[in-house]
């Protein structure tokens, strides 16, 4: 039955990726790629839902499969009317094509095409209004210029995520009991960037100590947070640094954290805005601290996915709700405001224009929640 309903989902979308069923024209479409991996056998529960049959093979296996699938829809949203406005599109990018490539530059142009397959498919065969960008895409797109070349307007969403940040941010702090309190940024690219400026502006005692793997980057962008907020950052040597001596953690990166069990997390709140997650729940709260997802809702929800895809078992926690860079995409389309997308790096002033626009919306924090669970205490 599993393997039916798989084929049967995978003609569907090679039909309407090769254009033979007619196109059918959506007001915005989210493009996503796949958290999947071969070693990562928790994470093959976001393709149960189109795929049955993932369930029933090895990582390894699930990840081949999703590999060899075109752009497709993966869920649809609905207007009050139920009618379909916007739909989830699969971009068929895994992490594993980085190990996989034994040259940059290969990885690189395979990467591009996959990018051009898709937009040629949302252009010809979806003809929205917007397309926001989800997850790694807005890297390997170029902010959406690749995107661009088919005539099609997108929004990297970074704005939703940063204005979900600092919002969720407001909240946690009033927990700290410090005075002057070090806030930890794990990551130094643009959404860590714009949090931290977000954070510093609003919080005139408070501190900042961040780290990021590139040196380089790290460096320019401490140099330039400093220009505007003086000593009140610094530059951190390693993530347990950061973690060490922070009370509240922001991260947004890409990679996994592993930590020590000699750490202490006790009274610490890591908001982690890493997909995959870079920290493992039940270790975080082993050593005694929290951790919760940059999550949002919309409290008078207009549109609303009909079916069950919620990014697999550890995506969200229930289906209305969604990720800041879903809630940008859907306020630009509804509030008819395509012309506010973000087309490169987010600034802090690109933060307060986009949550403006949320807030217009009625978007709200979500309930707090980490891997698809809402945490059982509330903060």
């Amino acid at each position: 039955q599993a393997l039916q309903s798989s084929r049967e989902f995978a003609q569907k979308a090679y039909d309407n990726f090769e254009e033979v069923v007619p196109p059918k024209k959506y007001g915005f479409v989210f493009a996503i790629p796949t958290r999947i991996t071969r070693e990562r056998g928790a994470d093959v529960s976001e393709a149960r839902t189109f795929l049955p049959i993932v369930e029933h093979v090895d990582a390894r296996i699930a990840q081949t499969i999703l590999s060899e699938m075109p752009p497709c829809i993966l869920d649809t949203y609905y207007d009050k009317e139920y009618k379909p406005v916007g739909a989830i599109v699969y971009v068929p990018l895994m992490a594993d094509m980085v190990r996989d490539g034994r040259f940059k530059i290969v990885t690189y142009h395979r990467a591009k095409r996959i990018i051009a397959r898709t937009a040629r498919f949302i252009k010809h065969q979806l003809q929205p209004d917007l397309v926001g960008l989800g997850a790694t895409i807005p890297k390997v797109s170029g902010f959406g210029k690749d995107f661009a070349k088919f005539h099609l307007r997108t929004t990297t969403g970074h704005g939703g995520t940063v204005y979900l940040i600092w919002k969720m941010f407001n909240d946690v702090i009033r927990m700290v009991s410090e005075k002057s309190p070090t806030i930890g940024i794990i990551g130094a690219g643009s959404i860590s960037a714009s949090a931290a400026a977000m954070i510093l502006a609003t919080y005139p005692t408070a501190r900042i100590i961040m780290y990021d793997i590139r040196p380089k980057v790290l460096k320019r962008v401490v140099g330039q947070l400093r220009n505007d907020y003086g000593d009140r950052i610094e530059l951190a040597i390693s993530n347990y640094e950061v973690i060490r001596r922070s009370a509240v953690i922001v991260s947004a990166i890409t990679s996994r954290i592993s930590l020590p069990k000699s750490l202490s997390l006790k009274d610490k709140i890591i908001i982690d805005d890493s997909q995959p997650g870079s920290f493992d729940p039940e270790e975080v709260e082993g050593l005694g601290g929290t951790l919760v997802w940059v999550v949002g809702t919309f409290e008078r929800p207009y549109v609303v996915r009909q079916g069950s895809f919620r990014y697999g078992d550890g995506g969200l926690a229930d289906t209305h709700d969604v990720w800041g860079c879903e809630a940008e995409v859907i306020s630009l389309w509804n509030s008819a405001k395509a012309n506010d997308r973000l087309g490169a790096p987010v600034t802090p002033h690109d933060v307060k224009r986009i949550g403006s626009i949320l807030d217009q919306n009625g978007v709200k924090r979500s309930r707090w929640q980490a891997f698809g669970k809402y945490l059982n205490k509330d903060m």
